[in-house]
């Protein structure tokens, strides 16, 4: 087997880094392949990924906010008999005047 050198040239903060992991490895007895192979294995997993929440519609929510003020005072019908006989009145002419027996 036949050993082979690489140099690879990295930036100075690289530079720190990798010395930084370097004395790390050293200090805790291991070398510093063993000392990142934790990370090369969960480099493997699926990274998590955060949803973020869509953005808020404020325009919807100011016209819903603004319909629910009109409809604040509106008086409500319990039944859906009464609010037929409503529909059925109105189209029948009730505010000008009909003859309900029309």
């Amino acid at each position: 087997m036949n050993a082979q050198t690489v140099t690879i040239q990295v930036d100075p903060s690289t530079a720190t880094i990798l010395r930084a992991l370097m004395a790390k490895a050293e200090a805790q007895g291991v070398s510093l392949d063993s000392l990142l192979l934790p990370l090369a294995e969960g480099m493997n997993e699926a990274p998590v990924v955060e949803e973020e929440a869509p953005p808020r519609n404020e325009a919807m929510l100011n016209a819903l906010r603004e319909s629910e003020e009109l409809l604040k005072d509106m008086p409500v019908r319990g039944s859906t008999e009464e609010t037929l006989k409503m529909i059925r009145e109105a189209r029948a002419g009730r505010m000008w005047g009909y003859e309900p027996t029309e």
